[in-house]
């Protein structure tokens, strides 16, 4: 039989995997533990919201907009829709899942490689 022992290093669960072969068995282990996972670990399908909305055209878009954006400098960007909201708020539908996305880091909005604007997820 095999076993395996989780071992938490900074919020990581890394797994020891005994018996070679096993890994179907290790991605399901892996699913489970990452839906314990505290919420600021987890990939964010969905989206979130930014606030403190600045455009370098000095005016908020009216409509939806799609976008790439990035949430940190050394991350790729990923498509999403951008969804101005009231004051100067949006919401930031991502079309893949964001690993690691946490309240108080900038989302940077681009077109191609025109900067549209940026803001801080809430």
């Amino acid at each position: 039989m095999s076993e395996w022992t989780p071992n938490r290093l900074k919020s990581t669960v890394v797994l020891h995997i005994v018996q070679p072969g096993m890994i179907a068995v290790a991605e399901q282990i892996k699913a489970i533990l990452f839906a314990h996972q505290p919420r600021c670990f987890r990939m964010v399908r969905y989206g979130r919201t930014a606030h403190d909305v600045n455009w370098t055209s000095g005016e908020t878009p009216r409509e939806p907009f799609r976008a790439d954006v990035k949430i940190r400098y050394s991350a790729k960007e990923v498509e999403a829709l951008v969804s101005p909201l009231d004051g100067k708020q949006v919401s930031v539908k991502f079309d893949a899942p964001v690993r690691d996305v946490t309240a108080g880091q900038a989302a940077v909005f681009y077109q191609g490689e025109v900067l549209l604007g940026g803001g801080i997820i809430t």
